[in-house]
């Protein structure tokens, strides 16, 4: 865990409510993009270990759109396309070219839909807005679900 306090320890937040810089927005998704990787391997769920399975699974989904989506209207993201554009570039930074297209197609038509996804979308965005406030409290409901641990809210 100590690795995701000090990969991302420089990093700092201020809310001005003014749209990101281009350049700005990217280091989000990057950024973004890292940490997801980081709570993906403490979940054991990176290529070929024994959680990857669950990945793909509407919560885990969710919750990464939510995580990104959060982070970006956080930063003053406003413009829905770039938002969409770089929600995609995590997906395909996480799941690769053709899955990752395709999970953040799915992710638009899954938010009306599922309410599994959308309870990995809230717990996704929550997880990332609490930490951007507190860096004490890990972001880390995703590695909790991938490890096997339940939903929450179906306990």
């Amino acid at each position: 865990m100590k690795m995701v306090t000090d990969l991302f320890a420089s990093r700092t937040h201020p809310s001005t409510g003014v749209s990101a810089r281009p350049d700005e927005t990217e280091e989000i998704a990057a950024l973004a993009l890292d940490l997801l990787k980081e709570i993906i391997h403490i979940g054991d769920a990176g290529p070929g270990a024994p959680n990857a399975w669950r990945l793909g699974d509407s919560y885990a989904r969710g919750y990464v759109f939510g995580f990104v989506y959060a982070w970006l209207q956080q930063d003053g993201v406003a413009d829905e396309s770039q938002a969409m554009e770089l929600i995609t570039f995590v997906h395909v930074g996480l799941f690769g070219p053709i899955s990752g297209a395709r999970f953040a197609d799915l992710s638009l038509s899954d938010q009306a839909s599922d309410s599994v996804f959308g309870r990995g979308q809230v717990a996704g965005a929550t997880d990332i807005l609490r930490w951007l406030s507190d860096r004490e409290t890990l972001p880390v409901l995703l590695a909790d679900y991938l490890q096997g641990r339940s939903i929450p809210g179906t306990e």
